[in-house]
């Protein structure tokens, strides 16, 4: 890298694990990182430098601005010109005070001379900073592509249309990285982002993954989202996808040129009617018995696909402006711990069970989900009946393996009591539509 470069701090990109403990111990183990743009000869980098090792106690826990503000003074310190920076992805530079050995150092980076006589004597000259008593033991045990960087989504879909993300309005925001957004430009299908044209007037859902506290997990989640939205685009009652958001690979060093394109997020259909729990929390006359066939629809439409949803529960169904029940949320490897069956709340990772333990847990919150809608019914007969649907789905049921030909689903068995609740519902499980249907290989 040439001798000089142009570095900035990326912002509340700092962040100090300091453990807990008596604050009067001689020293304290700290780890820490900041994340910088390295710019030179119209290329840039991105840098994390950590810090893990020991520091002295003081008498009072200096505050969050002040550890970064001593740590920065470090960073800036460092002679960043003399390294080999990765290309096109983040170069995490870790350093230490202790002995290398036990920061498992690979021995091709350990150096010496990290800091210049003059940075060490310009942070000795600073008695106040945290790392001025521990410089001239400072060490570079590691020089690695940071495995905590963000990991975007593939474009290989081009089925797809894509837009821009410069052309991402954001309106407001619902949950962690998910916003109502707005298209600028023309908002035509296909591939590309907005051009001109007076804009689009429609809004959807955005969601991504590329918030402060990210972890490298979060984009494999909207990556099985992708993957299942695009095997079930003309699947009934499941949210659709309308786009993949894209831009310019981020970490790509030279800032002329193409460079590649990578996914951001997924933008989705938008449903103004509020979610499944608006509508419970509500004492407004609802047609459950309607919304309770709609998510077992979705459900069946998932099954037989060979997917399972795993985090069924009232916030995960919207309403559509034709009173439709939507599902959403279905990468299958969310959950919550409140909505498992209790087969499932004992396992460390329920969406890595088999699927058939994958359906039942599926119908087991669906059955959950009718006690709830049953509770909030007004009118008597449909609170029997979706009472009924919550005994009945509580019980395991057959299920077909991944790939099977369906010629029956255990959730649309339902179908039997909602749409002839007088005639055809019996006593007997069989009856019941559940037990006696079965999967053909």
């Amino acid at each position: 890298m040439p001798p000089s470069f142009d570095i900035s701090i990326i912002r509340q990109s700092y962040s100090d694990t300091i453990p807990r403990g008596p604050y009067d111990e001689a020293t304290r183990d700290i780890q820490c990182s900041l994340r910088f743009l390295v710019r030179a000869d119209g290329s840039k980098w991105h840098v994390k430098i950590t810090f893990q090792g020991t520091l002295p106690s003081r008498d009072v826990k200096p505050s969050e601005l002040h550890r970064k503000r001593d740590f920065d003074k470090l960073c800036r310190s460092l002679d960043i010109g003399s390294l080999s920076l990765i290309n096109d992805t983040v170069t995490e530079i870790v350093l230490s005070n202790m002995v290398p050995d036990s920061c498992h150092a690979a021995p091709s980076y350990v150096i010496d001379n990290l800091l210049s006589p003059d940075a060490v004597n310009n942070l000795k000259d600073e008695p106040c900073n945290m790392y001025a008593c521990v410089v001239h033991q400072m060490r570079l045990i590691d020089l690695r592509e940071d495995p905590t960087r963000t990991r975007f989504l593939p474009c290989d879909h081009d089925h797809i249309p894509t837009r821009d993300l410069t052309s991402i309005r954001k309106e407001t925001e619902l949950g962690a990285c998910v916003y109502v957004a707005y298209v600028d430009g023309d908002g035509g299908g296909g591939g590309g982002g907005g051009g001109g044209g007076g804009g689009d007037a429609e809004p959807y859902i955005y969601k991504t993954f590329d918030g402060v506290d990210y972890i490298p997990v979060d984009t494999e989640v909207l990556v099985h989202e992708l993957e299942n939205l695009a095997t079930l685009q003309d699947a009934q009652n499941i949210v659709r996808l309308k786009a993949i958001v894209t831009s310019i690979d981020p970490y790509q060093t030279c800032e002329s040129g193409q460079g590649t394109t990578v996914g951001r997020g997924l933008l989705l259909e938008y449903h103004a009617n509020g979610t499944l729990r608006d509508a419970l929390e509500s004492s407004e006359s609802r047609p459950w018995k309607q919304w309770a066939l709609h998510i077992a629809t979705g459900l069946h439409e998932m099954h037989r696909r060979g997917l399972t949803h795993m985090d069924i529960k009232p916030p995960n169904i919207v309403i559509s402006a034709e009173s439709k029940a939507v599902l959403i949320d279905v990468s299958g490897r969310a959950f919550d711990h409140a909505w498992l069956s209790p087969e499932m709340q004992p396992l460390e990772s329920p969406p890595s069970q088999p699927f058939p333990a994958r359906v039942a847990n599926d119908t087991w919150a669906f059955g959950k989900l009718a006690l709830e809608m049953a509770n909030a019914s007004h009118d008597e007969a449909e609170r029997r009946l979706l009472s009924h649907l919550h005994a009945r789905h509580l019980i395991t049921p057959r299920h077909p393996a991944p790939g099977a030909r369906c010629t029956g689903h255990v959730v649309t068995g339902i179908a039997d009591s909602l749409l002839f609740p007088g005639g055809r519902l019996g006593t007997r499980p069989q009856d019941a539509g559940c037990s006696v249907r079965t999967y053909a290989p």
